[in-house]
């Protein structure tokens, strides 16, 4: 079982690397572009915001390509990260408004908690990121553009809870 295991994460990591060094190919043709496009005289200033805002969408792209591939790595290895609980889920919020930069992003870390060191398991930050994209989605179908990330720990264990405040939840 564990063999059978080991070889798909094996064929996903592979699978990965793939796909990342193909699309890292149009990624950087794009960036060489923007980043021609936006200095240039004849670009209004709307459109530079909105090519610099490409930009930083690209870059994120390639960022997410290879936090894809070092995931497969990790899972591959066993690995996990450590840092700060303060840190990781600021990393998360930091992501997550380049991501979706009209969300009003409220973070709470109890002040005691920020420092703690934690292991952070390979996916577990992509999995905030989608909880907090979804709680937006969630608070957009009432008008509003709040979420809020709350992170502690608890007896040998972290609790993270995603919210819409505005929303019943789901």
């Amino acid at each position: 079982e564990r063999a059978l295991r080991d070889e798909g994460i094996l064929a996903m990591a592979t699978q990965s690397a793939g796909a990342a060094h193909e699309l890292n190919t149009p990624l950087a043709t794009l960036r060489m572009l923007l980043h021609e496009l936006i200095p240039a005289p004849s670009t209004c200033e709307p459109l530079r915001e909105d090519l610099k805002l490409m930009a930083q969408q690209v870059d994120r792209c390639s960022e997410i390509l290879r936090e894809l591939v070092a995931v497969g790595r990790a899972q591959l290895d066993g690995d996990c990260e450590t840092l700060s609980l303060g840190a990781f889920v600021r990393r998360c919020t930091d992501r997550f408004q380049l991501l979706r930069p009209e969300a009003d992003t409220d973070l709470q870390l109890r002040a005691e908690d920020a420092d703690l060191p934690v292991r952070i398991p390979a996916g577990l930050q992509h999995a905030l990121i989608n909880l907090l994209n979804n709680a937006l989605d969630a608070s957009a179908q009432l008008g509003s553009t709040q979420v809020a990330l709350s992170a502690r720990s608890g007896v040998r264990c972290l609790e993270f809870r995603v919210r819409d405040p505005t929303g019943p939840g789901l």
